[in-house]
């Protein structure tokens, strides 16, 4: 955690789980095998698993760049840091925050990363409903709503996070 002079205080999201490596991994080991095996199985020309290969690895570098880096207080926003497409939401309308390890379990992926280095997009829990998810370790994640949404977030210090929240009036 970091304080700045612009009253923005830096939270580094948690490290990128094992289990969360093991998936990010296993899963691009298991796509290289499936483009080799393919390439010699049906005999595909060269451009062929090129441009096969570059679209595999499009879509694992936008999967990267969608990850969650950093989390962001203001005096009036919440800032999920990412690559790309940054989340902004409103302090104000901010909710019912709290520590929950293992929030997502067992928790249903309706759109979004499942696994390349992170847990991110819609998903669905019979307890929770349809929440967001913005998460590189299942075991350090922080729960909070805006209105009737829900968004889970893993902060490498959840605890700290939240006193950070709760600072101020939310």
């Amino acid at each position: 955690m970091a304080t700045n002079p612009d009253d923005r205080t830096v939270f580094p999201t948690a490290p990128i789980s094992g289990r969360l490596q093991i998936i990010g991994w296993a899963t691009i080991l298991f796509i290289l095998a499936v483009l080799i095996w393919l390439s010699r199985a049906v005999r595909m020309p060269a451009t062929n698993s090129t441009v096969f290969f570059a679209f595999i690895a499009g879509i694992l570098l936008i999967a990267w760049l969608m990850n969650p880096r950093k989390l962001i207080l203001t005096r009036d926003r919440l800032i999920i840091d990412r690559f790309l497409l940054p989340i902004s939401i409103p302090r104000d309308s901010m909710s019912e925050a709290r520590v929950q390890p293992e929030a997502m379990t067992p928790s249903l992926r309706i759109c979004g990363n499942g696994g390349f280095f992170a847990w991110a997009g819609w998903f669905y829990k019979k307890e929770f409903g349809l929440y967001r998810a913005y998460v590189t370790d299942s075991k350090k994640t922080v729960t909070f709503r805006t209105g009737k949404r829900l968004y889970v977030v893993s902060p490498a210090d959840p605890t700290a996070f939240i006193e950070c929240l709760q600072r101020s009036a939310y």
